[in-house]
């Protein structure tokens, strides 16, 4: 027991490793941020750290499982149970990291993913898992049943897209601005009024008759919106009629038993229209050692001797649905928040669409720039909702509720892009069913 639980840890702590240094090595990340400091070596371990763990115990209920259940059954037994830690890793939202589930990896293929409607990345997870397992067992029996599987899931995706309805309804107009603006920009003032000036020289198009909602990426207005009215000034002059961009908001709370001022801030999408109505919408889900530092009332000195400059993040508290005249009820993902598949659903669930505002600049020219577009992909198709990828230097996308691509632009390319993203009436998903049916249990 003791060796299966070493191997299983060895093995998901050999995989981040190669992963995090792929990362490490490709990526923009800011050398002071990453490179230069010690908590850069410790916050990975910290982070993953459970899942590796997690998966140390799996490897010891899988060898249990090998002695009780007959050959033929095994694959699907350990395939549950791999499946449950995948899930396990993602469920607390503060603290999971759940990008690397088996069910990626049929992202790629339309027919498969098909799936997802039904049972979500679980089921494809659950598939990925139990046919590599029984295609590598040497019995024709194991082999029949993988080749009957494999046929019966791709006819289901045939299925399904062969019975699309017919668009009826006119499309929702969006004009989608990329700037590629690199990480550093925005570390001084100057930098950040650079930006800024740059997303509204973009979203100027040839087109601007048409009623249509401009979207910027996570941070494209670097300032605290409600302190900044020349810049909300500037993207109320911009709505055509309405404009969502991601921002920032500040809120200062006093704590009456020290005394003490405490600022909250929030990365927010802010949807402003001509006549100057802003509604904002809070990230929830935040990035662990990027948005916030987990631990740090435990450690605080530590984090003052190696990030005295930090900045920790407040996390919404509540889902917010942004209510356009335009695009009708938009759920948010922003960056981060597209990995949740629970947290997707209960946004999809009051929405007619989402929109995934991401600033890939962090990863850009590595291979997680493609790897979170196929996630959202998998988001499509959960819960049957259209995704909108805007991201700065990242790739923006027009994903249809059956994972089909309307429209992909690469991460390089600035400038504005109008697209139509379609408007039938939303049928409900299995998976996003069974999630509602859920958050009733549990709440």
């Amino acid at each position: 027991m003791g060796s299966m639980f070493f191997l299983g840890v060895i093995l998901t702590g050999f995989f981040w490793g190669i992963r995090l240094s792929a990362l490490y090595f490709e990526s923009t990340w800011p050398d002071e941020l990453v490179k230069g400091y010690g908590v850069a070596a410790i916050a990975p371990v910290l982070f993953f750290a459970p899942s590796i763990l997690l998966y140390g115990v799996s490897a010891v209920g899988i060898k249990k499982l090998s002695q009780k259940l007959p050959s033929l059954l095994f694959p699907w037994g350990a395939a549950v149970i791999l499946t449950g830690a995948e899930m396990l890793i993602g469920l607390p939202y503060r603290h999971g990291f759940p990008w690397y589930a088996s069910g990626y990896s049929l992202a790629n293929n339309i027919y498969f993913i098909q799936l997802a409607a039904i049972g979500g990345l679980p089921l494809l997870s659950f598939l990925v898992i139990g046919v590599s397992l029984s295609a590598a067992a040497y019995t024709g029996k194991q082999h029949m049943l993988t080749l009957c599987l494999i046929i019966l899931c791709l006819s289901f995706g045939t299925y399904r897209l062969s019975r699309i309805p017919p668009e009826k309804q006119e499309p929702v107009k969006l004009r989608l601005v990329q700037a590629a603006i690199p990480v550093e920009q925005n570390r001084s003032e100057a930098g950040k009024l650079e930006t800024f000036l740059l997303y509204e020289t973009f979203s100027r198009g040839e087109d601007d008759a048409q009623d249509r909602l401009t979207i910027w990426p996570e941070m494209s207005v670097p300032f605290f919106l409600d302190e900044s009215p020349a810049q909300l000034s500037h993207l109320q002059a911009l709505a055509l009629p309405e404009i969502l961009a991601g921002s920032l908001r500040r809120d200062i709370r006093r704590n009456a038993d020290t005394g003490e001022s405490r600022d909250h801030i929030y990365n927010m999408a802010a949807l402003v229209n001509q006549a100057g109505d802003v509604q904002y919408a809070a990230k929830n889900i935040l990035v662990p050692y990027g948005e916030y530092f987990p631990f740090e009332k435990y450690s605080p000195s530590f984090y003052e001797r190696y990030l005295p400059g930090r900045v920790n993040f407040t996390p919404g508290g509540k889902i917010t649905v942004l209510d356009s005249r335009i695009a009708g009820k938009i759920g948010v993902l922003n960056c981060y928040e597209v990995l949740f598949p629970a947290y997707a659903a209960n946004l999809a669930a009051q929405a007619d669409m989402l929109l995934n505002i991401s600033n890939d600049a962090w990863i850009s020219g590595t291979w997680a720039e493609q790897q979170i577009l196929y996630i959202s992909r998998i988001r499509a198709v959960e819960t049957g909702r259209p995704v909108v990828r805007a991201a700065n230097k990242g790739m923006n996308a027009v994903i249809d509720g059956y994972g089909r691509f309307l429209f992909q632009q690469n991460a390089d390319m600035p400038g504005p892009q109008d697209v139509s993203v379609p408007q039938r009436p939303v049928q409900s998903t299995i998976w996003l069913r069974l999630n509602n049916a859920a958050q009733h249990i549990l709440h």
